[in-house]
């Protein structure tokens, strides 16, 4: 190839040249006993052939020696034994009775057909399948009723290539199939325990191994009230049952659930009822013995006033109350863990007559007509309930009932009671 100065390769085979040569010791040649001839290409075009030239130490010059080199050397047979690289279809985990194919490529053409085997009997090949010299496959499946679970080893063999005149076998070549006749289990599974109206509940299951992502295996949920106040996740409802959201990592599955009322205030306090359907892990088995409900409670009940717990020492009188508060669910299993809002008022004064929230859940109290606001402030209580010590600022001088109200996480609110949740006398600067 090339333009005016010609280039190319010719290759030959160095046990070609001594049987030429009559040469039976290979190791008696010297660098100069084998010298490559060709014809000369001149300047002006015209071509002096080989046969034609006197000298032929031209040939060992140093302006032609470079184009002309002879290399030989011996290879590693291993470096030409044919190479297999193996693939599954699927590549999934495999239960009793399915399916899958084992893919076998080489790197130069075969004069046979490989061999494959399987280290357990719970793998069985319908035949190694020839595509081309190069190319083959074979139908795996798994053993009928099997309940084996675990890898199983498939070794590639006996593949034969022609190199050069030698043929070469193949070096054995494995692929790991898994085998999983083991059904998924539910590690924990949580829902918060207890939802408001309006509010949002996450739902999640956590499995002990990776479910399928296939939409004919989605786990689907259905969220009944028995009240009926509102909006069911439920079969009936062309969009539900909901399917949950499988993680990136295949371990656990959710759904996040908005709870609607069906009309202003129908909403009834109670448990609502959660079902699973569907659900496999990657190789098809279903969760064992299903998916048991997680409870959820849908919290609309109002809560009783929050309990002071006034504490008379330690603190910096004139400028805070030291105290706690007790929030009880009042037997409705509903939220205690929230914020406590109070105010003061002078002792024997009317209680306030109502209270709102702004946007930043801040207190507006709205007092009985002719009572003054003598302070007020917050402070939040546990998941049992409990504020622990609370110092509160509070600054004003002279005696005071304390109203409160409790609102929870579920957003319910207590009333305000006749009587004062906490007195606390001789507050003095």
């Amino acid at each position: 190839t090339g333009g005016f100065a010609k280039q190319g390769t010719v290759t030959v085979s160095l046990s070609a040249i001594l049987t030429a040569l009559g040469i039976t010791d290979a190791t008696t040649l010297g660098r100069t006993d084998l010298v490559i001839e060709s014809d000369l290409l001149l300047t002006d075009g015209s071509t002096v052939p080989s046969a034609a030239i006197v000298n032929t130490g031209l040939f060992a010059a140093g302006a032609f020696f470079p184009a002309h080199q002879l290399n030989y050397y011996a290879e590693v047979t291993a470096n030409f034994v044919p190479e297999a690289t193996t693939s599954l279809a699927s590549g999934l985990a495999l239960k009793e009775s399915a399916k899958d194919t084992l893919f076998v490529t080489y790197d130069q053409d075969l004069l046979n057909t490989p061999t494959i085997a399987y280290s357990n009997a719970a793998i069985t090949g319908a035949g190694v399948v020839k595509v081309a010299d190069d190319e083959f496959y074979e139908i795996i499946t798994v053993t009928a009723a099997s309940t084996f679970t675990g890898n199983v080893t498939a070794t590639v063999t006996l593949g034969e290539a022609d190199t050069f005149g030698p043929v070469l076998v193949q070096d054995a070549k494995t692929q790991t199939i898994k085998v999983d006749n083991t059904a998924p289990q539910v590690a924990s599974s949580s829902t918060g325990g207890i939802v408001g109206k309006g509010q949002l509940a996450t739902i999640t299951l956590n499995f002990n191994e990776k479910m399928s992502a296939k939409s004919a295996n989605a786990i689907k949920i259905t969220i009944d009230d028995p009240n009926d106040g509102i909006k069911d996740v439920d079969i009936t409802d062309s969009a539900f049952p909901a399917t949950m959201t499988l993680a990136a990592n295949g371990l656990s599955a959710s759904y996040v659930f908005l709870v609607e009322e069906i009309t202003a205030g129908s909403a009834v306090h109670g448990p609502l009822t959660l079902t699973y359907t569907g659900g496999t892990d990657e190789a098809g088995n279903a969760v064992a013995g299903g998916i048991t409900s997680v409870s959820l409670l849908l919290d609309v009940a109002i809560p009783p006033a929050p309990t002071f717990n006034v504490l008379p020492v330690d603190y910096d009188q004139g400028t805070q109350i030291k105290w706690s508060v007790t929030q009880t669910d009042g037997g409705s299993g509903g939220s205690v863990e929230g914020t406590v809002y109070f105010v003061a008022v002078t002792t024997g004064s009317a209680a306030p007559t109502a209270v709102t929230f702004d946007q930043d859940a801040n207190a507006i109290w709205t007092m009985a007509t002719g009572v003054t606001n003598q302070g007020a402030g917050q402070f939040t209580t546990n998941s049992s309930g409990a504020s622990g010590t609370v110092y509160s600022p509070f600054t004003a001088t002279g005696t005071f009932d304390f109203y409160a109200v409790f609102v929870g996480s579920t957003g319910n609110v207590s009333a305000i009671e006749a009587t004062p949740q906490a007195n606390v006398t001789g507050v003095v600067m």
